[in-house]
């Protein structure tokens, strides 16, 4: 009888995974270079803000309409879509690199700080994913309702949508590392307070302050992947990533399941908090996020000195 959810999962997985390749990839395409942050925090504002709040409005159509309208109307919405991807998207114009995907692949672990970047994404998602998926189910063999936990899941989610213009400026302006350093500190705080101390405040505290913590270190590095690597490496670098942070989100989720059952969710939760803090010490003594940004500023300068020079040249004219 759940045959069809489990298709349904698949399709939905699969094309999820095709369009937000897709669209990072022409994002940070058409996205101007020295503001990549604050253009990026607007965008994450947004959608965080109607991440929120959207399981709201389902809860309240399905009272009235009922669940399977309500998947009619999801598919509709997705129709909706369609002429934008047809109209309001442009070609990237940019020459092709290569004829062969794995020789593009190649190419980009040649790319100095991509397989850093590459695997620092790994493990965030990995700790991300660990309390996506079993903070929940936690919270409820704790006692707590699920009208509780879902505004503990509404809180954090305000909390990101409420700060990520501010971030993304902060992005364009400091190197990621300071950035990425003490937000791993966070998710690690958060999670210790949040396993030690009970309670509906503390949890929800705990958890907005881990979300905060999450995001500083996730979208500084996608930032700085966008940078280090040329435009026409765009689709095949954020495909890589994509896979990534899939595969490892399944090891979260299996890894995860299995430990839990064998010393329980409370240790798989603390274990994953620690890690984050293992993740902050080893970045802190490196120099790789500095170069990184050292290289943005100087690409920065010598755009600035190409204009400054074109000006002057249409002067003389």
């Amino acid at each position: 009888q759940t045959t069809h959810f489990i298709l349904l999962g698949i399709v939905l997985e699969l094309v999820g995974a095709i369009f937000w390749t897709a669209l990072y990839a022409h994002m940070f395409d058409l996205m101007s270079y020295d503001h990549v942050g604050e253009q990026l925090g607007k965008r994450n504002a947004i959608l965080f803000a109607i991440g929120a709040v959207a399981p709201f409005i389902a809860g309240f159509l399905i009272t009235k309409i009922g669940y399977i309208n309500l998947f009619y109307m999801s598919a509709l919405i997705c129709l909706a879509g369609l002429p934008i991807a047809f109209f309001a998207i442009t070609d990237a114009k940019m020459k092709k690199t290569k004829d062969n995907l794995f020789e593009e692949y190649q190419e980009l672990s040649k790319v100095k700080g991509f397989n850093a970047i590459l695997t620092l994404l790994f493990v965030h998602t990995l700790i991300w994913g660990v309390w996506y998926i079993y903070m929940p189910v936690y919270l409820a063999s704790q006692g707590m309702t699920t009208s509780l936990i879902g505004l503990i899941i509404f809180g954090y989610w305000m909390v990101s949508a409420v700060t990520q213009y501010h971030m993304g400026k902060l992005m364009d302006r400091v190197p990621a590392k300071w950035i990425i350093v003490p937000a791993f500190f966070l998710v690690w705080i958060g999670g210790l307070f949040f396993t030690r101390v009970s309670g509906f405040v503390s949890a929800l505290i705990n958890r907005s302050v881990m979300s905060f913590g999450f995001d500083a270190g996730w979208w500084p590095a996608i930032t700085e992947l966008s940078r280090i690597l040329p435009r026409q490496f765009h689709g095949a670098g954020f495909s890589l990533q994509a896979g990534a942070a899939a595969i490892a989100f399944a090891v979260a989720s299996v890894l995860g399941g299995i430990f839990a059952d064998k010393f329980g969710i409370l240790p798989v939760l603390i274990v994953s908090s620690w890690l984050a803090l293992i993740v902050a010490l080893v970045i802190a003594p490196t120099k790789l996020f500095e170069e990184i940004l050292n290289h943005h500023k100087h690409k920065m300068h010598l755009e600035a000195h190409k204009h400054i020079h074109r000006l002057k040249t249409h002067g003389r004219r």
